[in-house]
C-alpha cells in the first residue's frame, strides 16, 4: 500500500521538522534506492522505492528532497568533491554515506524549473538490470522488486554511468577504511573487524 507522507504546511514549524526528520529516517532504515520526480498525483511530488519492495509518494520536490537528505547526514552538496579531488556536478555521482552513492539519470522530460531526473543509489542488496526501450535513446532499468522504470538514456550511457558509480563508491569505502585504519585505536579497529565479519539476523 502507497504511504503519502505531506509537509502539513498549516501547523507550527516544529511538526514539519519532525515530520521531515521521520522521512528522512525512514529513507536510512530501510534502504532507499530510488527518487524520482512524480507528477501523477497532481503536484511536483517524489517517489519513493525502498529495498524491501515497498515505495511511497513524499509531498516534497525531489531536489528538496535530496538536498534535505543530504543535509541529514551533514553534508554540504555545494562543497561535495569526489575521491579524485575534483567537484561533483550534476551528473556525477554523488556520495552522501558509506550506503549512499547517487547518480543521477532523467526520468522525464523537463517542466518548467521542475527537475527532470531521478536518483538512483548505487549501494544496493541487488543488481541493477538495463533493458532496451521504447526507442534507441530510451532504457528501462530494473531494481528490487518493483516495475521497470524508464530512463530518458540509451542502455549504453546507463551502464557506463552505473559503472562508475561503482567505482566512486569504492574509492569512497577504502578511503574511510583506511581512515579508520591509521588512527591505530584498537577499539576502532576492533568495531570495524566486528562490522566486516558478523551481521544482525
Amino acid at each position: 500500500m502507497e504511504t503519502v507522507y505531506d509537509e502539513h504546511t498549516n501547523v507550527s514549524s516544529y511538526v514539519v521538522d519532525d515530520e521531515r526528520e521521520y522521512v528522512l529516517q525512514d529513507c536510512m532504515v530501510r534502504h532507499l534506492w530510488c527518487m524520482i520526480p512524480d507528477y501523477k498525483s497532481g503536484g511536483n511530488v517524489t517517489k519513493c522505492y525502498y529495498a524491501d519492495g515497498t515505495d511511497e509518494l513524499v509531498h516534497r520536490p525531489m531536489l528538496r528532497l535530496f538536498y534535505d537528505l543530504a543535509k541529514y547526514l551533514a553534508v554540504d552538496l555545494r562543497a561535495l568533491h569526489n575521491t579524485m579531488g575534483q567537484r561533483a556536478s550534476y551528473n556525477q555521482p554523488r556520495t552522501l554515506a558509506v550506503n549512499m552513492t547517487w547518480i543521477p539519470f532523467k526520468t522525464r522530460k523537463p517542466v518548467g524549473k521542475d527537475g527532470a531526473y531521478g536518483y538512483f543509489n548505487i549501494v544496493v542488496p541487488f543488481t541493477y538490470m538495463v533493458s532496451h526501450g521504447p526507442t534507441e535513446q530510451q532504457c528501462y532499468i530494473h531494481g528490487g522488486h518493483t516495475e521497470p522504470i524508464l530512463l530518458l538514456h540509451p542502455p549504453t550511457y546507463v551502464r557506463r554511468k552505473l559503472d562508475a558509480a561503482m567505482m566512486e563508491h569504492r574509492r569512497y569505502v577504502r578511503r574511510i577504511l583506511e581512515y579508520m585504519r591509521m588512527c591505530g585505536n584498537p577499539d576502532v579497529l576492533a568495531e570495524l573487524y566486528i562490522a566486516c565479519h558478523f551481521h544482525d539476523n
